[in-house]
């Protein structure tokens, strides 16, 4: 079997077959990757593994760190709203967000500003972002959410 596609997966098996155009693709079997908990909120004793994947994916240099750029974001207080999915016990994707309220003409409106969205290089591919965005969309509509605004950009 040649090399996967994405070879730093972790514990992840591939599987070779023939699409009818003549060529091959790949199935990830994620049962062989671990302990897969989430999309859920983070746990209080998850906060270093949550520090790690955002620096790591953000602000790789020294000296910065996501955390203090953004304390409210990432704080005790907002962890209800810090979506994760862990693989054996390690957070490896997260989407994190706020709701604020906004008067615009008047009528109030609360607003979910959500952003700090990675995965590890390592587990993309998987659809942990989709499951997260999908169950941050859910918990954000539960608070009352009226509108939400997504920062950043792709890559």
């Amino acid at each position: 079997m040649p090399d996967s596609p994405l070879p730093n997966v972790h514990k992840s098996i591939y599987i070779r077959y023939r699409l009818r155009s003549s060529t091959y693709g790949y199935v990830t079997l994620r049962e062989s990757m671990g302990s897969i908990r989430g999309p859920r909120a983070l746990c209080l004793d998850e906060f270093k593994s949550l520090h790690r994947l955002q620096d790591t994916v953000f602000r790789p240099g020294p000296n910065t760190s996501m955390f203090d750029e953004f304390p409210t974001l990432f704080s005790p207080e907002n962890r209800e709203r810090l979506r994760v999915i862990s693989v054996d016990g390690e957070i490896v994707s997260a989407i994190c967000y706020q709701i604020r309220p906004a008067i615009i003409y008047g009528v109030t409106l609360a607003v979910a500003s959500l952003g700090a969205v990675c995965t590890y290089e390592s587990y993309r591919g998987h659809g942990f972002a989709t499951q997260l965005l999908d169950d941050t969309f859910a918990a954000a509509r539960k608070e009352g959410a009226d509108v939400m605004l997504i920062s950043g950009q792709r890559g």
